[in-house]
């Protein structure tokens, strides 16, 4: 069990042998860690390889019902954090009729996760869309749910955990 990681994320990350993982805490890294440039920076790799994971909603439905019905409402999308989510291509994806950033109180009460600490390693009902372009990579970096650690891991174990669907939603 590792205390540093929510327990629905730890309870993903155990069905993965230890050594296809390394949880990572800012802290440790030496320096200071405010952007996703500065995290790429401290460990040497490319900014692509660390991955953003965001809640939207879909707009026809009012926070209170997105709530109350969350399947259906939400979805997690995990991109390149030098990307932005291409929204047209995630409504189609979903078959939805526009989508928006969930608000922070849906993440608290939906995910149980704060804004800036979503992880794309939740049990949940929501479905996740991978950008594609992260499976270029043999292992990515994506939040750990927690402020201030990341999970190093291959992108195609986050795929098969999760059953998450892989498209083309991230745009330059």
């Amino acid at each position: 069990m590792n205390k540093d990681v929510p327990c629905q994320v730890d309870h993903l990350l155990a069905l993965l042998d230890p050594s296809r993982i390394r949880i990572l805490r800012h802290d440790a890294l030496g320096m200071p860690i405010r952007s996703v440039a500065d995290f790429a920076n401290a460990m040497g790799v490319k900014v692509d390889r660390i991955a953003k994971t965001v809640v939207i909603a879909k707009v026809v439905s009012p926070p209170e019902k997105r709530i109350a019905e969350p399947s259906p409402s939400f979805a997690l999308v995990c991109l390149p954090g030098s990307r932005k989510i291409n929204a047209s291509a995630v409504v189609q994806h979903l078959d939805w009729s526009g989508c928006q950033l969930a608000k922070p109180f849906e993440l608290r009460e939906v995910c149980g996760f704060e804004p800036g600490a979503v992880s794309p390693l939740w049990l949940g009902e929501i479905p996740l869309i991978v950008d594609q372009t992260l499976l270029s990579f043999a292992t990515i970096f994506v939040g750990s749910g927690t402020i201030g650690i990341d999970i190093e891991l291959d992108p195609r174990d986050l795929v098969r955990l999760t059953k998450a669907r892989v498209g083309n939603i991230a745009r330059d």
